[in-house]
């Protein structure tokens, strides 16, 4: 985590002194939504951004009256990536889009109340990325709308060691899949 918020201060710093303008987009969607913001050079734009999920699991068995028990997940989702402009036609702009995110996992278990102190979230290796392409239309040069198609890639893996045995397991989980977007997008100078 501090070396991605060491990255984030630097690239701010370099482009508060480079003579370039600052980007903000929203890009909803049915995958994931998410904001960024960074910094626009002549034909490529650095951004960062953060995304987050929350899921939670009530249920109940016939053995627990207390309350019944619960699963919470929270995902933290911090985002670094790129986009490239690869060609332009007066208000109209193609661009090549690159983004890694490194996403924080937290899961707790509360079973009648009491929270399951056997879980360890450290185990759990996390992270994804992303290619796509997109087309941006300039209504002048601070706003834009854009759309965007890429393929998203993520990888999941969690090791168990049973502390009273020689067991163990390591799980692996990949998500592949398109996405397309649109996205409303302000230049600031």
């Amino acid at each position: 985590m501090k070396k991605y918020v060491s990255v984030t201060v630097f690239i701010l710093m370099v482009s508060a002194l480079a003579s370039a303008q600052t980007s903000f987009t929203i890009k909803p969607g049915l995958n994931f939504n998410g904001a960024n913001i960074g910094k626009v050079y002549e034909k490529m734009a650095p951004y960062v951004g953060f995304q987050f999920v929350n899921l939670s699991e009530k249920y109940e068995n016939e053995n627990h009256s207390d309350g019944g028990n619960k699963d919470k997940t929270y995902v933290f989702m911090p985002f670094v990536g790129s986009k490239f402009f690869v060609f332009e036609n007066e208000s109209i702009k193609g661009a090549i889009h690159t983004t890694l995110f490194k996403p924080i996992f937290y899961y707790r278990e509360i079973n009648d109340g009491v929270v399951d102190e056997n879980n360890n979230n450290e185990s759990i290796r996390f992270w994804g990325a992303e290619l796509g392409f997109g087309m941006e239309y300039f209504f002048d040069k601070h706003f834009s709308i854009g759309g965007e198609f890429g393929y998203r890639y993520g990888y999941l893996g969690d090791k168990y060691d049973d502390p009273g045995s020689d067991y163990w397991r390591f799980e692996k989980f990949h998500v592949n899949m398109t996405y397309v977007s649109a996205s409303m997008n302000f230049y600031l100078e």
